[in-house]
C-alpha cells in the first residue's frame, strides 16, 4: 500500500474515532447538566457565594476528565483495530488528545449549560455544538494523522497554534459568558 493510501486509510479511520469521541462527548454532556436541573441542584449551587465562573471551570473539569478517561478506553482499541504502533508517539499524541479534550469539554460546557433549562435540549444541544466543533476535529484529525504518519509536531505548528487559540478563546469566553447563561 502507498503511502498516501495509507495516509487516506488512516486520516477515514482518525476521523471516525474522533467522530466516536464527539457523540460519547455530547451523551455525556447532556448529562452533566441535566440532572442538576432535575433535582433543583443548580439552584443550590447559584446560591453558593462563588463567581459563576468558578461552577463553569469545575463543570469544564468534569467534563474533561470524562473525557480523557473515554479517550484512554477508545484508542487502545482504535490502535487494535487499525493495527496501529502507537508506541513511539504515546506522549505527543497524549497532549494533542488533551488538547482536543479540553477544547471540546469548554464549548459543551457552555452549550450545555445554555440548552439545559430549554425543551427538546436533547436535540438542541448537538444541533449548536456540531458545527462549532468542526474546525476542533478537523484540527486534531490532522495532527493525530500526521503523528501517525511519523511526522514531527514540531512542523505542525501551524496546526498547533490553531488548536491552542480555538482552546484559548472559547475557555475564556464560556469563563466570561458562563455567568449570564446560568441565570
Amino acid at each position: 500500500m502507498t503511502r498516501s493510501r495509507l495516509l487516506d486509510v488512516c486520516g477515514w479511520g482518525i476521523a471516525a474515532g474522533w467522530v466516536t469521541f464527539v457523540l460519547a462527548g455530547v451523551l455525556g454532556l447532556g448529562k452533566a447538566f441535566g440532572q442538576e436541573k432535575e433535582n433543583g441542584c443548580m439552584d443550590g449551587l447559584l446560591l453558593t457565594p462563588l463567581p459563576r465562573g468558578v461552577l463553569y471551570l469545575a463543570k469544564m473539569a468534569s467534563t474533561t476528565l470524562f473525557l480523557v478517561v473515554m479517550l484512554a478506553l477508545l484508542l487502545p482499541l482504535c490502535g487494535l483495530l487499525f493495527q496501529v504502533n502507537l508506541a513511539g508517539i504515546w506522549l505527543p499524541l497524549a497532549g494533542v488528545l488533551a488538547a482536543g479534550a479540553i477544547g471540546f469539554s469548554a464549548l459543551g460546557t457552555l452549550l450545555g449549560g445554555v440548552t439545559s433549562s430549554l425543551r427538546g435540549k436533547e436535540v438542541l444541544l448537538p444541533i449548536l455544538l456540531f458545527p462549532l466543533l468542526v474546525p476542533l476535529v478537523l484540527i486534531v484529525v490532522h495532527l493525530t494523522s500526521a503523528l501517525l504518519a511519523g511526522e514531527a509536531l514540531s512542523g505542525q505548528s501551524g496546526w498547533l497554534q490553531l488548536l491552542a487559540a480555538f482552546d484559548v478563546i472559547f475557555l475564556i469566553a464560556s469563563y466570561l459568558v458562563f455567568e449570564h447563561v446560568v441565570e
